[in-house]
C-alpha cells in the first residue's frame, strides 16, 4: 500500500468515527437513540415485524450486539417482543407508537451535521463524494475471486 493509500484509509477512517460519533450526540439528543439503535429501529418500522436474527444478519451486528440493541430498544418503549406465532422458539420484534415517532425525529438529529457538511463542500463536491464513497464502498463489498 502506497503513502498515499495509507493515508486515504486512516482518513477515511477518522471521518467516520468523528461523524459517527457526532451522529450519535445528536441522536441521543432529539431521539433518544444511538446511530446503531436507529438503524435497527429503521429496519423494524420498515419492516413492521422481523426477528432478531434477520435484523443481526441484513446489517452485519453480530448476534450478541444484536441481543443487548434489542434490550435497550424495548427498555425504552421503542419495540416490542412477543413470541412467532408459526416458531415458539423464535421472536418477533414490532415498532411501538414511540419507535414510529422517534424514527420522524432522525431529521433534527442530523440536521447539523449536515449543516456544517455543508458549509466545507460545495453541492458538486458533496456530489461527487457521494459518487467516490458509493464506489469505494462497492469495491470493498465485492469478494475477492477465488485462487
Amino acid at each position: 500500500m502506497s503513502d498515499a493509500q495509507h493515508r486515504l484509509y486512516f482518513l477515511i477512517n477518522r471521518v467516520a468515527h468523528r461523524l459517527r460519533t457526532r451522529a450519535d450526540e445528536a441522536l441521543l439528543k432529539s431521539a433518544g437513540l444511538t446511530v446503531s439503535q436507529v438503524t435497527a429501529l429503521r429496519v423494524i418500522v420498515d419492516e413492521a415485524a422481523i426477528s432478531p436474527g434477520a435484523i443481526a444478519n441484513g446489517l452485519g451486528y453480530r448476534k450478541s450486539a444484536m441481543t443487548e440493541m434489542i434490550n435497550r430498544l424495548l427498555d425504552g418503549g421503542f419495540i416490542t417482543k412477543t413470541r412467532s406465532p408459526t416458531d415458539a422458539r423464535a421472536v418477533i420484534l414490532k415498532p411501538t407508537a414511540r419507535g414510529k415517532a422517534s424514527i420522524g425525529k432522525l431529521v433534527d438529529g442530523f440536521s447539523e451535521i449536515d449543516t456544517n457538511v455543508s458549509a466545507a463542500l460545495n453541492p458538486a463536491e458533496i456530489e461527487q463524494m457521494t459518487r467516490t464513497l458509493s464506489l469505494m464502498l462497492d469495491a470493498i463489498n465485492r469478494k475477492a475471486p477465488a485462487r
